[in-house]
């Protein structure tokens, strides 16, 4: 079950598109779900103390600024998320501030640690609308990211439909369920699409188990079998479909320096125009 949404709160339009979908998901899921507005500070104060103030001094954060610039910095944070949050419970949707102070990818990837869904914006240079003063692209985001999480490219998501990739691996069944769950709240149809890109092994009737939980919760499902580079062929599905979603699951490897994205969802999400959601 889908219980917590985390949403990183930034003062960008990129914000304003993930703000819109997160709170799409939360109205639609009849309180099922609760929404966290996470706002991080980026900078610090002096503590004196060499061995603490070190990584700050040489400009990693959090960075270390006079006393007065983080009481400016924090009032702005503090007034933002106060924002978020009263317009969020304007529409009816429960909120929860949240505040942290660090580095902003670690503190995020920390609070995501503990949500079912991470919903972040995405600006046209692909850097990921988190709060704080450091850039953080959307590839390195996902990497780093242990939560499936939805990115937002340049505005809110349109769910007229979900393209799923599905070929039966432990991610696209994590894909799977996330599709049907969002599928169910927003009352959208699901089109299911095998690739054979001639590198995995064939198998009998792809979808078939896909297509079966979807229309077990009473889904409008399609499916397709298609050749080719998968990322390209999901992007012109959902595409010339008028499909406003693409759901793949995370096939990255860990255990390796900085953790590898999986060949299609990097590609997805450096090539891609339209929303994506990683599950894990």
């Amino acid at each position: 079950m889908l219980q917590n949404i985390l949403l990183p709160v930034a003062e960008s339009p990129a914000f304003e598109g993930a703000f819109s979908t997160a709170l799409a998901l939360a109205e639609a899921s009849d309180g099922e779900a609760l929404l966290d507005a996470l706002y991080v500070l980026s900078v610090s104060k002096r503590t004196g103390r060499f061995l603490e103030d070190l990584s700050g001094m040489l400009g990693f954060e959090p960075v270390l600024v006079p006393e007065t610039v983080e009481a400016w910095y924090r009032e702005q944070g503090e007034a933002l998320l106060a924002s978020v949050v009263s317009r969020a419970e304007a529409q009816g949707v429960t909120t929860r501030a949240v505040w942290d102070q660090g580095a902003v990818l670690e503190r995020v990837v920390n609070h995501a640690s503990a949500a079912d869904l991470v919903v972040a914006g995405v600006g046209e240079d692909g850097v990921v609308a988190l709060s704080g003063q450091g850039e953080c692209t959307a590839d390195r985001f996902l990497k780093h990211c242990g939560t499936t999480a939805l990115m937002t490219p340049g505005g809110p998501v349109n769910f007229s439909g979900i393209c799923l990739g599905f070929d039966g691996s432990d991610g696209s069944n994590a894909a799977l369920r996330s599709s049907r769950r969002l599928a169910r709240w927003m009352k959208c149809s699901v089109h299911v699409v095998y690739v054979d890109d001639g590198r995995k092994p064939k198998i009998q009737d792809p979808v078939r188990v896909a297509e079966d939980h979807l229309k077990e919760a009473g889904l409008e499902v399609s499916s397709a079998l298609l050749s080719g580079e998968p990322h390209e062929v999901l992007q012109s599905e959902c595409q010339s479909r008028g499909l406003g979603l693409v759901a793949v699951g995370f096939r990255g490897r860990v255990g390796l320096p900085g953790r590898v994205l999986g060949r299609v969802t990097e590609s997805l999400i450096n090539e891609s125009g339209t929303a994506l959601l990683v599950s894990r």
